[in-house]
């Protein structure tokens, strides 16, 4: 009984959501393995009891990791539009 209880969160352990938020191909690409380690890490430290607190960890993870590639790009937009500037006033400086 004590292996179906624990069984029956194998789905949210893994990662339900993990599926549609990590960026698998091209520019930007995202390892699988850095989102499962954030995921279980705060599985171990949140020490959730039940289907709601299972999912409220997931979602704190998926939460996360798109705020932390969101601020990845805000930073190279930045530094991008930065960069062209500092071209533009080399060039009319000349």
């Amino acid at each position: 009984m004590e292996g179906k209880s624990r069984s029956r969160w194998n789905a949210l352990k893994h990662g339900l959501l993990a599926k549609a938020v990590i960026i698998e191909t091209g520019e930007g690409e995202e390892r699988r393995e850095d989102f499962e380690a954030l995921l279980e890490a705060l599985q171990e430290d949140l020490a959730r009891e039940g289907a709601l607190e299972h999912m409220l960890v997931e979602k704190t993870a998926v939460d996360y990791w798109r705020l932390r590639r969101l601020l990845a790009l805000e930073t190279g937009r930045i530094r991008s539009q930065v960069d062209t500037l500092e071209t533009d006033e080399r060039t009319r400086v000349r």
